[in-house]
């Protein structure tokens, strides 16, 4: 998937924006250039951002989806998201 094609959209969603930058985060720890403890210093960062993510960010999207009807949100930001 090519950068400009991740995500197009005029309202950029922050937890879509959260998730690709850890994306990012970890593939820099995958590139065999980096040097080995620059990688454990990238995996360390991705693994304290989905470990707030998940802690955070999801049950706040649960939460949303709780008060939904049916649990599609009707605001279109949030029908990208769901669990």
């Amino acid at each position: 998937m090519k950068r400009n094609e991740e995500y197009v959209d005029p309202c950029y969603n922050r937890d879509l924006s959260w998730t690709l930058f850890n994306r990012r985060v970890i593939n820099l720890a995958t590139e065999t250039v980096t040097p080995f403890l620059e990688k454990l210093k990238f995996l360390a960062i991705g693994s304290n951002n989905l470990d707030e993510f998940y802690s955070v960010r999801v049950p706040s999207i649960q939460g949303q989806m709780e008060l939904s009807d049916n649990g599609v949100e009707k605001s279109p930001v949030f029908t990208t998201v769901r669990f």
